[in-house]
């Protein structure tokens, strides 16, 4: 069976630095908010060992996170089999984004949902602590609270339905350097440590979008070393309609929340314009559009069943080995009833519903030489 994964970015409304552990880490104060943008991941067993990788981005078909990932799994669980994987980047690299961790959270959780570990979220979080700060988040993926070096997360939701529009300027920033600034910064007292999450966490509980907007916070904005550019690309987002705006993780993207789809788009179409106009802020700048996510990560299946007659009917079900037996049995649909349903020839699994009922649509389009390709897989 092949499994087909979304790969969700997040955003940190508020990320702020309490602390210096004696190992060198920092202790964050940070909220995680995963929103719709994706990588997509399609994965299934393949081989004894390793993961065979392929990647539409070159430079991350080698040593990827994903690699990191199912090492630190292999290490929970020696029987671990091989896979086979193909990935597909949409979310910005170094972006703030968790475009890697989110890949890795997503390679965890399908391997144990193919291999059939039976690993609970909390041992699946604590593995992907090793692999990456932010991949617990990713994995848990509901709005978010996080303390230690962000892997201590509590749930504190969130207003559903916010639109955001990201900026992605040229430049990536370096998450080290951007730690060793703060640290010159904060020895030299340029910087403080006064704030806390608690009223942008307030509002978030509430479903105050708005409230949430205006409390939001990152510290690194201080330190980047594109201060000037992370400053102006705000107030242009601001200028634009949005409620708040902010850089997200270690930058560079720079967020901008709207109430609604409408006045995102509305906002996007001002500043592309804009860049076409020749304004210098965006130059170079890629646009992203997404929503706050409110998608459950249980699993749709896309199936195909072969008939007594040699025919073929494809369906989506959230229950494989129930599906069959209600064809069999001759309750299933019109066609298989017809037709006598014998074996089930095909089988795909989704995390998001949507997208196996766009797959299911796809196959169905296919004439029957088309579908009976699909068996040989």
């Amino acid at each position: 069976m092949k499994l087909f994964l979304r790969a969700y970015a997040k955003i940190n409304p508020y990320l702020n630095i309490t602390g210096r552990r004696e190992d060198g880490y920092h202790e964050l104060d940070i909220i995680f908010r995963p929103v719709t943008l994706y990588d997509e991941l399609e994965l299934e067993i393949d081989g004894d060992d390793g993961v065979r990788l392929i990647c539409d981005r070159a430079d991350l078909a080698g040593d990827n996170i994903i690699h990191k990932a199912y090492g630190k799994l292999k290490e929970r669980r020696p029987d671990l089999p091989g896979f086979s994987a193909v990935l597909r980047k949409h979310i910005p690299s170094g972006a703030g984004m968790g475009g890697g961790s989110s890949d890795a959270a997503a390679f965890l959780w399908g391997a144990n949902e193919l291999a059939c570990l039976g690993l609970g979220q909390e041992e699946l979080m604590e593995i992907g602590a090793g692999v990456g700060a932010d991949v617990p988040a990713c994995l848990l993926q509901r709005v978010c609270a996080g303390e230690g070096i962000g892997e201590r997360l509590t749930v504190i939701g969130g207003a559903a339905g916010v639109s955001y529009l990201v900026i992605k300027p040229q430049e990536s920033f370096s998450t080290p350097a951007m730690y060793a600034q703060y640290d010159r910064m904060l020895e030299a007292g340029r910087i403080g440590r006064g704030r806390t999450s608690a009223p942008i966490a307030r509002a978030m509980a509430a479903g105050d979008a708005a409230g949430e907007a205006k409390r939001f916070y990152n510290v690194f904005e201080k330190v980047v070393p594109e201060r000037k550019k992370i400053a102006g690309l705000k107030k242009l987002l601001l200028a634009a309609g949005a409620d708040g705006a902010v850089m997200t993780g270690s930058g560079s993207c720079v967020v901008g929340a709207f109430a609604d789809a409408k006045g995102r788009n509305l906002a996007c179409r001002r500043l592309v314009s804009l860049q076409k106009k020749g304004e210098k802020l965006l130059g170079g700048c890629a646009f992203y559009s997404c929503e706050s996510l409110d998608e459950s990560r249980e699993l749709s299946y896309v199936y195909m069943i072969r008939c007594g007659d040699g025919s073929l009917y494809t369906g989506w079900t959230k229950d494989p080995e129930k599906r069959l037996k209600t064809h069999k049995s001759g309750q299933g649909a019109k066609y298989t009833r017809s037709r006598g349903a014998q074996e089930m020839v095909y089988l795909e699994a989704f995390d998001s519903r949507r997208a196996a009922l766009g797959r299911e649509y796809a196959i169905k389009q296919l004439d029957r030489s088309g579908k009976l390709a699909l068996t040989e897989k």
